[in-house]
């Protein structure tokens, strides 16, 4: 081979390895596009599925209603508070009935009528016992009303006449005793 058929075979070879580096990183940019479209399309569609599953609907609906309930929550203890009622566990009712063999006891939690019987009122009749307490308060120039009724049937034959009613402490306690029945 001549010195010029080397050149022009050389020059060919190079111009060959250039072609070839060039279709390279054309396919490597082909491929990091067609990756990064599929990855997208990917996740796109995992996220539309996810969001218009009704399961997932369902589950975010119960969040937003539990936050709601924790924000009444904390709406009614803040109203509470500011009409100066004191914070009672939810477990425990302002009014709980007990009986035993011999009478009834129904107690009344007074820490909302400033711990004075004299704000409950008790009435029975045909064994039906209605227990109502009623205060007024005034905070910062603004009165408040503070009211609570609630009635209870007592089976039983009672004996109204013995009726005794005590504080105890923060608590009211009235007591029912039960006549005794002649035994057959």
């Amino acid at each position: 081979m001549t010195e010029e058929e080397k050149i022009t075979c050389n020059c060919e070879h190079e111009h060959e390895t250039k072609k070839n580096q060039w279709m390279k990183y054309l396919g490597l940019v082909g491929a990091t596009l067609l990756g990064s479209f599929l990855a997208f399309y990917f996740v796109a569609d995992m996220t539309i599925k996810h969001l218009t599953d009704p399961a997932y609907q369902f589950r975010k609906f119960d969040r937003m209603m539990e936050h709601h309930a924790r924000d009444m929550e904390k709406m009614d203890r803040k109203m509470m508070r500011e009409m100066g009622v004191p914070h009672f566990n939810k477990n425990k009712s302002m009014v709980v009935v007990e009986r035993d063999d011999d009478d009834y006891k129904i107690i009344v939690d007074l820490r909302a009528f400033d711990n004075n019987e004299k704000n409950v009122n008790f009435d029975l009749k045909n064994n039906m016992a209605t227990v109502s307490a009623s205060i007024e308060k005034e905070k910062r120039h603004e009165d408040s009303i503070i009211e609570f009724s609630q009635t209870f049937y007592l089976s039983g034959n009672l004996d109204t006449k013995n009726i005794k009613k005590e504080k105890e402490r923060n608590k009211y306690v009235i007591t029912i005793p039960l006549k005794e029945t002649p035994n057959d």
